[in-house]
């Protein structure tokens, strides 16, 4: 956009043009000036002005082809883009693609085919936006533009997505991932992999969707690691640059050397001693860090030691008394609620500590835990390499508390009908996605202890995890932690 100071320097030259252009009936030299002041004005976004100035300009013969194919190109974005009239869009996008072969540039081609594609397609005419997305395709292959290439296949494949055509539109994703290999960039190939995410998981292939929603999230920080390094070498360019200065400076004003040295000297010290105070800084939140991640597991190991006493004391100490109670029993029905009464105890103990842990698989620790809410719930539960790999016992714990908290919370405030459970285990990481078609995530839930309790164990382990929300209603829980 161009800036308010450019602006009023320049609008006063056109409107100087378009004054000289009435005075002198100079009509080539009118329809230029109108057209200069409709892109300035479409510049600073005053979008009806510069619609009023292209409409004049589109009133006088199409004699002056090239003006006239841009003012419709820009009527057709600002209807686009801006006033959302999708049908006035593809009208003037249609008017500016007949007088293709009157502007015989590629560069214009692309303009017109690209525009009209998507305002097609955001208009729900999938075969006609399919037969210029396929018109541009076959420009960028001819040019070998792999970029273009392969954001001409996304949009094909965003095109049958859209129409639910989720195999066409999948094979189109692999297209354009197998183009932008070839190249360097990173941001395209991100929004690839979360577009074969989106088609995966519409189609319940979880794994697949997982693996594909790491990939793009791991682009995604690597887009952003990449932005902070841009960002510091331009700071790095300019500090140069000051140096640079500051040397032809000093150079110029020889009899100051020994001021600017002294000066020099100076800001050294400072800066030496600014840098001791950062790393000494830094060294006491390291400790801080450290004292505070302490706390949490001595807290942790705490809980879950008082847990397995009293699972212990539940077991060999309840559960006996109650045994014995139940052989002194006569009537049937005492005995029955007796039965009942040593089998809750039992669940109790288990839930406050899984006997034998150690030898227990995690998939078998999960799928033991679930059998409670098969009768509640349409339960459904992938294992990949659960019970081929061994996994440490106070990470199997750590992680099995995570799920118990989760599906607690999804009892207590989901009001779902189904739950999806998928678990991978290999030698370097274990993967977990937890989600519901529930009411998703409350302010309530948000602030509750459940979610604060699964943050610290999910800290104590240095994973990563993320609440989104379900397609197309619930709570998705990702996590993912290594070993």
């Amino acid at each position: 956009m161009v800036n308010s100071k450019s602006f009023q320097e320049v609008y006063p030259l056109i409107s100087g043009l378009l004054l000289k252009a009435q005075n002198t009936s100079d009509q080539k030299l009118e329809v230029f000036s109108l057209f200069l002041e409709a892109e300035v004005l479409y510049e600073t976004a005053s979008f009806e002005k510069s619609l009023n100035n292209y409409a004049k300009v589109l009133q006088w013969e199409t004699r002056y082809t090239a003006l006239h194919f841009y003012a419709l190109i820009n009527t057709a974005n600002i209807h686009l883009n801006h006033t959302k009239k999708k049908k006035k869009a593809i009208s003037y996008y249609k008017r500016a693609y007949a007088l293709l072969p009157d502007v015989l540039c590629e560069e214009r081609q692309l303009l017109v085919l690209s525009g009209l594609a998507y305002a097609l397609l955001f208009d729900k005419q999938y075969e006609e936006s399919e037969r210029y997305y396929k018109q541009v395709l076959r420009i960028f292959m001819k040019n070998e533009d792999l970029r273009n290439v392969a954001m001409t296949y996304s949009n094909l494949g965003n095109l049958f997505f859209e129409q639910y055509k989720d195999e066409q539109a999948e094979d189109y994703f692999l297209k354009a991932l197998n183009v932008i290999e070839n190249t360097n960039d990173i941001r395209v190939k991100q929004q690839i992999y979360y577009n074969l995410y989106a088609v995966n998981h519409e189609n319940g292939r979880y794994g697949e969707a997982l693996d594909h929603l790491i990939r793009s999230n791991t682009l995604k920080d690597s887009i952003w690691n990449r932005d902070k390094v841009w960002e510091l070498a331009e700071k790095d360019k300019q500090f140069a640059i000051a140096n640079k200065e500051g040397e032809v400076k000093i150079q110029r004003q020889q009899k100051l050397t020994l001021l600017v040295v002294f000066t020099l000297v100076l800001f050294l010290i400072v800066v030496l001693f600014y840098i001791y105070r950062i790393k000494e800084r830094q060294k006491q939140l390291l400790k801080e860090q450290n004292y505070q991640k302490q706390l949490l597991e001595n807290s942790i190991e705490i809980q879950e030691k008082e847990r397995r006493r009293v699972a212990a004391d539940i077991h060999d100490g309840l559960i006996g008394k109650l045994r014995a109670l139940q052989l002194t029993c006569n009537d049937e029905v005492q005995a029955k609620g007796m039965q009942n009464c040593i089998a809750t105890a039992r669940d109790i103990s288990h839930d406050l500590y899984p006997p034998l842990i150690e030898e227990i698989a995690l998939d078998e620790l999960i799928d033991s835990y679930l059998l409670a809410f098969r009768s509640l719930y349409d339960i459904k539960f992938w294992s990949v390499n659960s019970r081929k790999l061994a996994v440490p016992p106070n990470i199997k714990l750590t992680v099995y508390r995570i799920f118990q908290e989760l599906i607690t919370n999804v009892k207590k405030h989901a009001r779902c009908d189904k739950i999806t459970v998928y678990l991978r285990v290999t030698n370097q990481h274990i993967q977990m996605l937890v989600g519901d078609d529930g009411l998703g995530l409350s302010e309530k839930v948000i602030g509750g202890l459940g979610l604060k309790n699964i943050e610290l164990r999910v800290n104590q382990l240095n994973a990563r995890s993320k609440f989104t929300k379900n397609h197309p209603r619930g709570v998705k829980f990702v996590f993912s932690c290594s070993i």
